[in-house]
């Protein structure tokens, strides 16, 4: 691995200053409000995660855990910088970030926190940063590059200097700062008096931070992969003793940063790093939303300062910037495909398949004349031009040369496939001839008008965004074609880069988008001025491409991962001033795909935001969404699905010892002795006439009491989740909590969601999904239809109502307890059903099914039976969407003249339900 050219330690003398205020400074160049919301959301996560060493809300460990999510390439370390900057005034002394594994992560990262947090001039505050960069060519292995010997930490603790570590994500690395931190750091605290306040920041901490001995990653690094979770853990806890920290002055704070946190969620909860005490959402401007309460969005007034994602490329506009592949488009014409697409190497021939290769062409075109647009919008020097020139500083080339623009082609995840793209490129691009650019003019020239056709997208798009967004963006008249065609010529295709990135050791350098300056101090514009990336899986983690104009995803799985797949959604960002230029190339199929991981990244970000709102004090059960075509993670081994709706027919088997349940057979006798009831009475049981609302039947499951069942903690958490889920306000009592099971002193049995109270609250959570949008809820039908399609507030009258039932059966007839009086008011025999019973359980959930007029019907539809009236059904039994549900108390005999009540539904087709994913080892 090559290292940066990096040496001990850097330091920073400080005035009097705060760090926070300090980095204020940076955000006054923000657009408002978007500096106070990475102000405001810095001060919620360092108020919850940083506590003084000593103090009463440190656990025995002395090591607490969270998260922060932010979304893909919408700032995260923007808000990381301004957390360690307030973490730091409040009397962290110690920071280790963890940099990614890349080297060129590390080393942007690196950049940005020595940049941004200490700053370039010696009177901005005194800081021991490791590593530092060299100017001289020495390069330094790991050891050396981490290295502060115990008098410089010791000096540093006396003077408060606080010690800030960058370091790779790497087994080496780490155990290299881990080796420092326990050898030189801690000692020296310990020999100063001095509590050692540690915060570790795991950026893309869902990348390698999860400790899953079943999951086998793919390549050589397999082990060194799985070490890395205990690695971290290493920096401040022995793992030997990973249950505290290393000494008794050590407490370790370890925070997670991630846009995709499936996994961080999902992970065993036993880990080392799993979150447990605080969770934060990080927000970003966009199109509407309120900065209190919190939303998802603020609004982020014009749109050249949103944070431009899913809810633009996939939302109403999608036809503007997604163009999908049709496999049917005939090559060009004039062109024989299978001539023009290969070209020999040696004795090998490097082919791509026609319809990429055209799409191929489409994409490029794209870019060219996007590139040359934005040039000559800049009002500024070209590529080329620019090339050639030399600058006095780097505010003199931001103020004369055009900014960069890029394209990002990912062809798959073969690392062969990215060169050979290279090359099906650039024999295009320069032709047969072989020198630049030839190929690109000649297809100018010959195919001109697939090139104006292209030119005229831009300005369609642009009308159509100026028409949805009015004055919040700045349209701006395209340029003349004969303008672009010039720019083109003269500036994009003369100095254009086309360049692999990838961990192969003959690709091209990282991206270098920065000016430059040699060392006599000439400054000349960025090496990656205009330039077309053929990359994989380097480019989906972190690295930002600046100026990204154009995508071209040719990448598909059989097995999507969604956790994956949105990483390599590059094209998100604040591109709003080029937002008209912007195009991805993809397939129909994979367009639905990152559309489904939008709402399901929606639903989970909802929720914490929610919770943040409520300002709970423990961290929050979250749902994580599975799709019926993707799975949210693979980096965890054991999951599991389960769904929100209980099922078309449940049934509660388990029943009280018949003394315990006198309770229950009372609350049943008064139903069916209301006035309003309009009960019908047959040998068979009892039946309602009238019909009751969905919250009636809620509270009315609620009252049933257990002597051994009572709350779960397990189906509290998963109510509470679903309440955030549907975005149900603390404020509205009528629904919440859904889930109000009683606490049992002596519960030793678990229903899970065979319970009533577990029945009652998802009838709540349906109640009060009614006319909501709710992101990530589906129909339970088949197929299923999204929630947000299917209702709206006119259809309240969808919710549906129900009648109860008391079957009776063949016992012998019962003539004392609260069913006594049932018989005496409506001339039936109360006579318990004879149902095979296991311990205090049902062995069966419905009785026997019986003949009627049209085939067989069983007690699901008891209701309709005695009072003759049909239900409609679905072909698997289900009542339809619209029909009365039942509730049909089942009296079970128990011998010896007792009997016992079980409950069951039959409830109609449409209610709200989803596919949540979960850790199997996770239960309680």
């Amino acid at each position: 691995m090559v290292l940066p050219e990096v040496s001990a330690e850097e330091k920073y003398t400080r005035i009097s200053i705060g760090w926070q205020e300090r980095y204020n400074q940076v955000l006054e160049n923000y657009a408002y409000p978007s500096g106070q919301v990475i102000k405001d959301d810095s001060a919620y996560i360092c108020d919850r995660a940083i506590l003084p060493t000593g103090d009463s809300r440190w656990p025995n460990t002395r090591y607490r855990s969270g998260i922060v999510i932010g979304a893909i390439q919408s700032g995260k370390t923007a808000s990381m910088i301004g957390f360690m900057a307030r973490a730091l005034d409040k009397g962290v002394n110690v920071i280790v970030i963890l940099a990614g594994r890349q080297t060129a992560l590390w080393r942007q990262t690196m950049d940005r926190v020595r940049s941004q947090l200490l700053g370039g001039s010696s009177s901005l505050g005194e800081c021991v940063f490791i590593p530092s960069m060299r100017s001289g060519g020495e390069r330094y292995a790991v050891k050396g590059a981490y290295a502060i010997n115990e008098k410089r930490a010791e000096r540093a603790f006396r003077k408060r200097t606080p010690i800030v570590f960058v370091a790779m994500k790497e087994v080496n690395h780490l155990a290299s700062v881990s080796r420092i931190l326990s050898n030189n750091v801690f000692p020296a605290a310990a020999k100063c008096g001095v509590d050692v306040n540690l915060l570790v920041i795991d950026d893309e901490a869902d990348d390698a931070s999860i400790a899953d001995d079943q999951v086998k990653p793919d390549g050589d690094s397999l082990q060194e992969i799985k070490r890395i979770p205990f690695g971290i853990l290493d920096l401040w806890a022995d793992s030997a003793v990973p249950t505290r920290t290393k000494a008794e002055h050590v407490y370790s704070t370890y925070i997670a940063y991630t846009a995709t946190p499936q996994a961080n969620f999902l992970q065993n909860s036993e880990n080392p790093l799993v979150p447990k005490d605080f969770v934060a959402a990080l927000r970003t401007p966009g199109a509407s939303g309120m900065l209190c309460p919190r939303e998802i969005t603020y609004d982020g007034g014009n749109v050249r300062n949103w944070y431009i994602g899913a809810d633009v490329f996939y939302g109403p506009l999608a036809d503007c910037f997604c163009s999908l592949i049709d496999e049917s488009i005939p090559p060009d014409d004039n062109e024989n495909a299978a001539a023009d697409v290969g070209r020999k190497n040696g004795s090998a021939s490097i082919t791509i398949e026609c319809v990429d290769e055209e799409l191929l062409k489409r994409g490029l075109r794209a870019y060219i004349i996007a590139a040359a647009i934005s040039t000559i919008r800049s009002g500024k020097l070209g590529p080329s031009t620019a090339a050639g020139m030399t600058f006095s500083s780097v505010s003199e080339i931001k103020n004369k040369v055009a900014p960069v623009t890029s394209m990002l082609i990912h062809p798959s995840a073969d690392l062969d496939d990215h060169f050979s793209v290279k090359d099906a490129i650039t024999y295009w691009w320069d032709g047969d001839g072989g020198k630049t650019g030839e190929g690109v003019i000649s297809d100018l020239e010959s195919l001109r008008q697939a090139w104006i056709n292209q030119y005229e997208e831009y300005r369609i798009s642009a009308s159509k965004i100026a028409k949805e967004y009015a004055d919040r963006f700045d349209i701006v008249d395209l340029p003349t074609w004969s303008e672009v065609e010039e720019v083109i010529r003269q500036e994009i295709v003369p100095c254009t880069r086309i360049d692999v990135i990838n961990s192969r050791p003959d690709s091209d350098e990282r991206p270098q988008f920065d000016p430059r300056a040699d060392s006599c101090g000439v400054w000349r514009p960025p090496v990656n001025q205009s330039s077309i990336f053929i990359s994989g899986n380097v480019m989906s983690r972190g690295l930002t491409l600046e100026g990204l104009l154009t995508t071209v995803f040719l990448r598909s799985s059989n097995s999507p991962v969604a956790d994956t797949q949105m990483q390599m959604q590059r094209w998100f960002g604040y591109r709003g001033r080029t937002l008209d230029l912007c195009r991805v190339y993809l397939t129909g199929e994979q367009l639905n795909l990152f559309s489904e991981y939008a709402e399901a990244d929606r639903v989970l970000r909802q929720q914490v935001i929610l919770a943040m709102r409520a300002d709970e004090s423990r961290l929050p059960g979250v749902v994580v969404l599975q799709g019926r075509s993707f799975r949210p993670t693979s980096k965890v081994s054991s999951l599991t699905t389960s769904t929100l709706s209980p099922g078309r027919r449940p049934v509660v088997r388990y029943m009280n010892h018949p003394t315990d349940d006198i309770e229950n057979q009372r609350l049943v006798r008064d139903l069916f002795l209301a006035e309003d009831a309009g009960v019908v009475g047959v040998p068979g049981g009892l039946v309602t006439s009238a019909s009751y609302s969905i919250m009636t039947v809620a509270d009315v499951l609620d009252k049933l009491r257990y002597k051994f069942h009572g709350q779960e903690a397990d189906e509290l958490e998963k109510w509470n989740a679903a309440a955030r889920l549907v975005g149900i306000h603390p404020t509205e009592s009528c629904y919440l909590p859904l889930y109000r099971a009683p606490a049992v002193n002596d519960a030793k049995v678990y229903l899970g969601g065979r319970s009533p109270y577990s029945l009652a609250a998802y009838l709540r959570l349906w109640s009060a999904s009614i006319g909501r949008k709710v992101d990530g809820l589906m129909t339970d039908e088949t197929p299923p239809q999204r929630w947000n399609l299917k209702y709206s507030a006119s259809k309240d009258m969808q919710q549906p109502r129900f009648r109860f039932g008391l079957r009776y059966g063949s016992g012998a007839s019962i003539h004392v307890g609260p069913f006594f009086e049932l018989s005496t008011r409506y001339g039936v025999p109360v006579k318990p059903m004879r149902r095979k019973v296991s311990g205090c359980e049902l062995e069966a959930e419905w009785g026997a099914r019986r003949a009627i007029e049209h085939g067989y019907a069983g007690d699901d539809v008891f209701d309709a039976i005695v009072l003759d009236q049909p239900v409609r059904r679905l072909e698997d039994g289900t009542r339809c969407e619209g029909e009365l549900g039942l509730v049909l108390f089942q009296l079970i005999d128990r011998g010896e003249g007792e009997a016992s009540l079980s409950v069951g539904m039959s409830i109609p087709a449409g209610g709200p339900d989803y596919v949540r994913a979960a850790n199997n080892r996770n239960r309680r």
